[in-house]
Formats: structure tokens, C-alpha cells, sequence
């Protein structure tokens, strides 16, 4: 799962593919469409997200499923926004992901006018434009 962090701060999608099982899953998020990790993963990110860890990852014992709560700062509608996640991934044996599943809302979302995040074009959330504030 730090992995997946890393990959993300580092802004390279093939470095996030990496991790994922051929056959894995995103819901992103958690009751919308869930879609092939790499088909969600494929396209460039819209705006250089930055995500940070906000607690030690829980896992279970046989470390087949994990969590991990995290912020992510991206741009989102023209505005900087901070977006409370919580991941919830499963492994394979191997230890790829093949399953995530990222619960947040419209609740957990706030925009503001702090300059921490470097627009690149788009304004919305990876792979979709679902989010609505």
C-alpha cells in the first residue's frame, strides 16, 4: 500500500499498474461503477495529485486484505481540493492488488484556494468526472 502511494506522489500511472493483477478491480468510488484497475489507471492523471498517509495501514493477519486512510490533493472543478479517502485492497498471494476500493464522498471533499496543488489542464478526479461538490 505504500507502494501505491509512492507510485501516485511520483505522478507514474505504469508505476501504479504495476501493482495491479491483470484481472483487478476499482471502485472508486465505493458504490459507483466498478471498472478494471487498468482500464481506471490507464490515462495519464488530469493534475498531479499528492496523497499522505493519516494512520498506520491495517491489514490482516494472512495479509490477504488491507486499509489505509489517506489525503489526497488534487485539482477538482478549476479549485484545489482535499479529498479524505479510505483505501480498502485485497492481494493476491503474490501480493498484487486485486481488488480496491476507495470510500469517500461528497462529504469528505473540501475545496480551497491554497496553492499546494500544480494544475495540468483537467480538473477532474482520475478516470472520471463523477464528483460533484
Amino acid at each position: 500500500m505504500h507502494e501505491y502511494l509512492d507510485a501516485i506522489n511520483s505522478g507514474d500511472n505504469l508505476a501504479v499498474l504495476r501493482l495491479f493483477a491483470a484481472d483487478a478491480t476499482v471502485e472508486d468510488p465505493v458504490g459507483s461503477e466498478t471498472k478494471s484497475a487498468h482500464e481506471f489507471f490507464a490515462a495519464p492523471f488530469p493534475s498531479r495529485p499528492r496523497v499522505e498517509l493519516v494512520s498506520p495501514v491495517s491489514a490482516t493477519d494472512d495479509g490477504s486484505t488491507a486499509a489505509m486512510a489517506f489525503t489526497l490533493r488534487m485539482m477538482l472543478h478549476g479549485s484545489p481540493a482535499t479529498i479524505d479517502v479510505v483505501d480498502v485492497m485485497r492481494f493476491d498471494r503474490a501480493g498484487n492488488i486485486i481488488q480496491m476500493r476507495a470510500h469517500w464522498g461528497s462529504t469528505n471533499v473540501t475545496l480551497s484556494d491554497a496553492d499546494s496543488i500544480t494544475e495540468t489542464g483537467s480538473t477532474e478526479p482520475h478516470g472520471t468526472a463523477r464528483t460533484t461538490v
